[in-house]
């Protein structure tokens, strides 16, 4: 196929012929032969003089092919806009993917970087993903693997809520050890990080980000030394991380000494040293793998749960810092990457399928050219460079588009989506574009040069000539290429169908919760504040939020969502009943309720009663269950009147609840995953945050946001609102996810639909065009235009049916592979595969419907004139 490259040299024999021209025109001209030199310097300067010959040729080439797309805008501008927008697609996309999953994190050797994280599928007290401050001291002794550990306080025991003139604002703290920062090889941009001593001595000192820097003291160098005020306290601040420091936890603006934290000196839930409150970082000694130091961690925890098996029922995993922030999107992303390297795939496929259609257009100049003495070499160097500027061109255009497309992915992309400040079109990314583009110009110039390789000059001569039917592997090649687009659209429009799918079906579910009409309210008090106090303030607030004009019920819960629970418990005691089996466990969750919650939510009662003012701190403890606590327990039996005993640190007093009501289920969990076990105690009679607050109205809840929100500061100046949501901007929030993943695979498959269309529409254009003669002399026979019409059709319909059987095969395995993205849909969702395929199928025929057309209307007379 390419032998001529093997004659770009040309031999020593070729040299001398050539040199006996320049000889003779030099002579011709009065040169001496001197000049020339010795044989050595002849060949050089011939070879030298061949080279220039050449760049002139590839010149010639360039203008001849910025030309030809001058003449021709109208073929070369649109083909240059398909590809482009594959191209910017896969350089938008490929920028999310390096700055989420691929780009180095900015710390020292970041691949050694590692966190050991807890994983206990029962635990009888800790929450998953846990270990104590003794563990780490344990780790940080015997793990001879590690080259270092730090330890921090867990993410929620880590916020704070800052308090001063400006008003309260919750941020994202890190009670850290203070070997973190030497750890991760990061110095500060101002002042200077926190010592061992510091930390022994608990002093109330703390690093802030460069984020609270700017919003706080507005940039200023005096910043360090002036006070932050949380927890009812001073602390210090002493130094600036710049604003790429995101450990231990994405989106930390604060780090202080874990000794420092308030709870420090709580024991009232037992030494802290023993709680499960905290998580560990490390780095491996170099040389060190990944399974190495498992295989050490497994000994050491282990060793632990010989000795106090109570307080090491899981295990500790050893897990790549980038896998630790990113692991929840790593699958969705590259399945999403993959459906934008198939729209790529279809774009290439249709503009090469457009060149080709040209091509044959381009045959009687080829022809000409080769009758009058232009080489294979010549013809195939012009293809290429006509390819590799077209894909240039497109490549460019892709980029510019690109540039618009990433802010908009960065922007649309779900919330929680980690290191997304890491995104942009950067060196990496034009790398990649440049890389892309050279790739399809290659390939490009490869498909439309190897007719051309393969034919003789009289071959040219006869295509020319003659159009009667078109070349049979060009036409192969042509058919193979749609067949491929129609089979990689069949898996995108597969994949589309059954993310649509899991969708509906998830915005189908019925939440067990009124959604319209409900306002909810992120709010709370200082850490430390005492329980009266904040029994109060809850009181108060639900009191003046009732009065407002429009407001029907109000209540307050601790969680109203678990979406992050992963835990399964048993209750420690229920009257009259064994203790559950561990292999019997499952979800179980408390919450906290105030006022008339549940007729803000508008949860209906099923049994029993609601709670009401006589539920004091006075009276005895009560609770209300959902049904699948009550059918877990007690079946079909009314449990109002049960007794049962939590487990720690629920049940730490050791009292029995009573139960006075059973209210149906709720999706607290999500609305992708089944009703928890869930108990409601009352907030009267535990005194502890509620966190949110609900307000149901009777018109349109978003109006009274701001009315909420003066209401609460004005009963407590030091509360804080973090936020205020309508009941359906929380489940959309939830579903964003899912509806960003469904959202960018139905745009890919749209355009890939598109392109099918395209592609197919050129095929059997141009196919018309070739076989003009042929269809005249078979309408000069007596075919009628139906006939015509259903020939071309019957030919289209064959390339898409093989496209979309091809597609079919591998769109099965496909789905196979986003299983874990599906929600009530099987991979082989026979509903989602049928109607990708009679989609496709509808739009392949109406893209041959056209030129079925055209060819039913050929005149014979002109079409054998023309022959």
């Amino acid at each position: 196929m390419f032998g001529w490259f093997r004659r770009r040299r040309p031999s020593f024999q070729e040299i001398d012929e050539e040199l006996q021209y320049h000889v003779e025109m030099l002579a011709r001209e009065g040169a001496p032969a001197r000049r020339l030199g010795n044989r050595t310097a002849i060949q050089e300067t011939t070879l030298d003089a061949w080279g220039n010959a050449r760049l002139d040729q590839i010149g010639r080439d360039i203008r001849f092919a910025a030309r030809m797309f001058a003449r021709e805008p109208g073929f070369y501008a649109p083909a240059a806009l398909i590809l482009a927008l594959g191209i910017a697609s896969a350089v938008s996309f490929f920028s999310l993917v390096d700055g989420v999953l691929l780009r180095p994190l900015p710390y020292r050797d970041p691949q050694r970087l590692v966190t050991l994280t807890a994983y206990d599928p029962k635990p009888p007290f800790a929450s998953n993903g846990s270990v104590s401050y003794n563990d780490y001291r344990t780790f940080r002794a015997r793990a001879s693997s590690l080259a270092d550990v730090a330890v921090t306080f867990r993410t929620g025991w880590s916020r704070v809520t800052l308090e001063d003139e400006t008003g309260p604002m919750t941020i994202q703290g890190a009670f850290v050890s203070p070997e973190l920062f030497p750890m991760m090889g990061r110095s500060p941009m101002l002042g200077r990080t926190f010592t061992e001593d510091e930390n022994r001595r608990g002093e109330r000192v703390a690093v802030i980000s460069e984020a609270l820097w700017k919003q706080r003291f507005g940039s200023s160098p005096d910043a360090v030394g002036q006070d932050l005020r949380f927890a009812h306290e001073q602390w210090r601040v002493i130094g600036v991380m710049p604003g790429d420091f995101e450990a231990p936890f994405l989106n930390t603006q604060l780090w202080a000494p874990v000794l420092s934290h308030p709870e420090w000196n709580n024991a009232e839930d037992g030494p802290p040293q023993d709680q499960p409150r905290w998580d560990l970082l490390a780095r491996l000694r170099p040389g060190v793998s990944i399974a190495a130091a498992q295989a050490e961690v497994d000994s050491i925890e282990n060793a632990l749960k010989r000795a106090t098996p109570d307080l090491h029922p899981g295990a500790v995993r050893v897990v790549p810092l980038r896998e630790h922030f990113t692991g929840a999107v790593r699958k969705p992303l590259l399945i999403l990457f993959c459906a934008v390297g198939c729209l790529l795939l279809i774009a290439c496929a249709n503009v090469a399928n457009l060149l080709l259609a040209r091509a044959t257009k381009r045959e009687r100049e080829l022809s000409i050219r080769t009758a009058l003495g232009a080489g294979r070499a010549a013809l195939l160097r012009q293809l290429l460079i006509e390819a590799a500027l077209f894909a240039g061109a497109a490549g460019a255009l892709g980029m510019a588009l690109a540039g618009i497309l990433t802010p908009l992915l960065v922007r649309f992309a779900p919330a929680g989506t980690p290191l997304l400040d890491g995104v942009s079109i950067d060196s990496r990314v034009l790398l990649f574009a440049v890389a892309v583009s050279m790739a399809i110009g290659v390939s490009l110039g490869v498909v439309t040069a190897w007719r051309a390789s393969r034919a003789e000059a009289a071959d040219f001569l006869k295509a020319a000539g003659r159009t009667a039917t078109e070349a049979r592997q060009h036409g192969r090649l042509k058919n193979a290429l749609v067949v491929a687009e129609f089979a990689l659209a069949t898996i995108l429009l597969t994949g589309a169908g059954l993310l649509i799918h899991s969708f509906v079906a998830v915005e189908s579910v019925n939440p067990g919760f009124a959604v319209d009409k409900v306002l909810t309210i992120n709010v709370g008090l200082p850490d430390g504040t005492p329980a009266p106090e904040l029994r109060r303030f809850y009181g108060e607030v639900e009191a003046r939020l009732a009065s407002l004009p429009g407001v029907v019920a109000v209540g307050g819960i601790s969680n109203v969502f678990f979406l992050d629970e992963s835990r399964v418990h048993a209750l420690r005691q229920v009257e009259g009943h064994a203790p559950e089996p561990l292999s019997a466990w499952k979800p179980l969750v408390w919450a906290q309720v105030s006022g008339d919650y549940f007729q803000a939510m508008g949860i209906p009662l099923i049994h029993g009663r609601f709670f009401n003012a006589l539920d004091t701190p006075d009276s005895a403890p009560v609770a209300i269950i959902n049904e699948t606590l009550a059918r877990r327990y007690w079946g079909t039996e009314n449990p109002v009147g049960k007794r049962l005993k939590g487990f720690d640190p629920r049940g730490r007093h050791d009292d029995w609840l009573t139960v006075v009501g059973v209210v149906r289920d709720t999706h607290s969990g999500g609305l992708e995953r089944a009703p928890f076990s869930q108990i409601y105690e009352v907030q009267a009679q535990r005194g502890e945050h509620l966190n949110n607050l609900v307000v149901r109205t009777s018109g349109n809840a978003a109006v009274l946001a701001a009315s909420v929100r003066q209401t609460i500061r004005s009963v407590n100046r030091n509360s804080f609102v973090t936020s205020i949501k309508t009941m359906e901007q929380l489940l959309q929030a939830q579903e964003s996810g899912r509806r960003f993943q469904t959202w960018l695979v139905g745009v890919f498959s749209g355009l890939a639909l598109l392109l099918a269309a395209i592609g197919v529409f050129a095929v059997m254009h141009y196919s018309v065009s070739a076989r003009t003669s042929e269809i005249g002399i078979r309408i000069a026979l007596g075919a009628d235009a139906r006939r015509i019409t259903e020939m071309v059709l019957a030919r289209g319909a064959r390339l898409a049916i093989a496209g979309i059987l091809a597609g079919a095969l591998v769109a099965r395995w496909a789905g196979e592979a986003i299983a874990g993205l599906l929600y009530q849909v099987r991979p082989g969702d026979p509903w989602s595969f049928a109607g990708a395929a009679l989609v496709l199928f509808v739009v392949a025929l109406w893209a041959c419907w056209l030129p079925s057309r055209r060819a039913a209307r050929i005149d014979p007379v002109i079409a054998l004139r023309q022959e």
